[in-house]
Order: structure tokens, then C-alpha cells, then sequence
């Protein structure tokens, strides 16, 4: 893929959980605006995916067919969390979450379980506020965890049916 490309930077390679798709960003330009797109590793073929400007990793809901990611504002800033289904027009993807103060910036992640999507909004380390989807149900709308407080940075993880909380 890097053949013949002046800069090539790939980032947050992650399968699907039947490991049937390698969701994949790329940036060919330096710029640290990702590309995201989505190789079904079976065929080899890349499918029609392709999602520009995004922070460069994805998280999968345990669908395989279900990808969330975040965008990046025009201040390079991680803002957006999205939903994408594979083979939908990625114009009509859903927003599921934005975060309007411009000093925290989103990102996404998945429990140790893998049952939980998080989705975290933080500033550098002091505050935190984290927002939830069960990764069984790829349609659920993100549940607040806890409202964010000003000097409380914290972590969840998932542990047989309860949440973990690291402050």
C-alpha cells in the first residue's frame, strides 16, 4: 500500500470480532487526518467504506458489522464519535456523540470484556467523563457513565456484570 506514496502512516489496525474484517487509517499526507477503511480479509477486497478525517482507530461492535469512530475537528481536534455500518453511505452515518468544550478532546475504546464500547471525553488528564455502548446491541444510544466534575479523571473497565472505576 505504501509503494509509490511520498508518506505513508498506517494506524489502529483492528479486527472484527469474527475476524472476517481488518478495519484499518491511513495517512498519505503527514497531516494526521486518517483515512479509515475496511478490508474484508478473506477476499482481499477493500470494501467502499472509506472514512476521511478521522483519528486514525475504530472500535467494532461484537456485530462485525458495526464500527464506531471518532472525526477530527479543523483544529485537529477529536470531537465526534460516530456509528458506521458496513455497506451504508458513510454521509449517513449517525453522530452518537460530540463534545462542544474545545479544551477536551473524545476517544474511543472497548472494555477488557469486550462487551462495552466507552466512549471517553477528558482534558490533559484532570477531568474525565465517559459515556457507554453494549457492544451487543450495535443500535443502543450511548449511556452517560457519570457526569463529568472538574478534577476527577477516571477509567471504567467491566468485570463480571459490574463496571470498575479507576480514578
Amino acid at each position: 500500500m505504501a509503494e509509490g506514496q511520498p508518506f505513508f502512516r498506517i494506524a489502529g489496525c483492528v479486527h472484527s470480532p469474527d475476524h472476517h474484517y481488518l478495519a484499518y487509517a491511513v495517512d498519505l499526507k503527514g497531516s494526521e487526518y486518517y483515512d479509515l477503511s475496511v478490508k474484508d480479509i478473506e477476499t482481499g477486497v477493500i470494501l467502499n467504506d472509506r472514512i476521511p478525517d478521522t483519528q486514525g482507530g475504530a472500535v467494532w461492535g461484537n456485530d462485525g458489522k458495526t464500527l464506531y469512530y471518532a472525526r477530527l475537528d479543523d483544529n485537529h481536534r477529536p470531537s465526534r464519535v460516530f456509528r458506521h455500518v458496513l455497506g451504508d453511505d458513510v454521509g449517513n452515518d449517525e453522530l452518537l456523540y460530540e463534545e462542544t468544550d474545545p479544551s477536551f478532546f473524545v476517544s474511543i475504546g472497548k472494555t477488557e470484556s469486550r462487551r462495552f464500547v466507552v466512549i471517553k471525553s477528558s482534558d490533559h488528564g484532570l477531568t474525565a467523563e465517559i459515556r457507554t455502548i453494549d457492544a451487543n446491541q450495535p443500535n443502543a444510544t450511548p449511556e452517560l457513565f457519570a457526569v463529568r466534575e472538574a478534577g476527577v479523571d477516571y477509567d471504567v473497565s467491566e468485570h463480571a456484570d459490574r463496571f470498575l472505576i479507576l480514578t
